[in-house]
Parts: C-alpha cells; sequence; structure tokens
C-alpha cells in the first residue's frame, strides 16, 4: 500500500504534527484536531490523495494563498502547507 492510501488516523505524523481527531471531511479533504511539535494546538486540512486532480491543488494553493492575507477574529489563521508522501494539507 502506497503512503497515499495509508488511512489517516489519530497518531498519524503529517510534517510537524501529529494528527489528533478527525473534525470533519467534505468531498475533496478531511479535516483534523492535531498537536504541532512545540505543543500548538492546530486544524489540518489534508486533500483525499486519490481524489486529487492538477486542477485541485491548483484551487488548494490559489485558497492557501489568500487565507494567508486575511487577518480576522472569526476566520482561522493559516500557517504554512507541506505535502507528506501523496498528501497535500495546509494547517
Amino acid at each position: 500500500m502506497s503512503p497515499d492510501n495509508i488511512p489517516l488516523t489519530p497518531g498519524s505524523k503529517m510534517g510537524r504534527y501529529t494528527l489528533e481527531e478527525r473534525l470533519g471531511a467534505g468531498g475533496n479533504a478531511t479535516v483534523f484536531r492535531a498537536l504541532a511539535d512545540n505543543g500548538d494546538m492546530v486544524a489540518i486540512k489534508v486533500l483525499h490523495s486519490d481524489l486529487v486532480h492538477e486542477e485541485d491543488l491548483i484551487r488548494f494553493e490559489r485558497e492557501y494563498n489568500i487565507l494567508q492575507m486575511v487577518d480576522h477574529p472569526r476566520i482561522l489563521r493559516v500557517y504554512e502547507t507541506g505535502r507528506t508522501g501523496g498528501r497535500h494539507w495546509p494547517d
């Protein structure tokens, strides 16, 4: 089984983050509560690797770039993006 197809579960690592709980899922991604190596609690949106097409990656990157510019108390702050195995995520 490739790293792209291994199910993400509590304890799975995504870069410097350890997944703790699945918060929700949509058509192309799942959101997890995760703990960063420095102790910060974050949410990580992970694209479903089996559903990712080039257009999805472009939209994902555009969403990340736009959210980087947003600073509002009612909108989650986006800190970084990455790739672990074949899975793409921002946090």
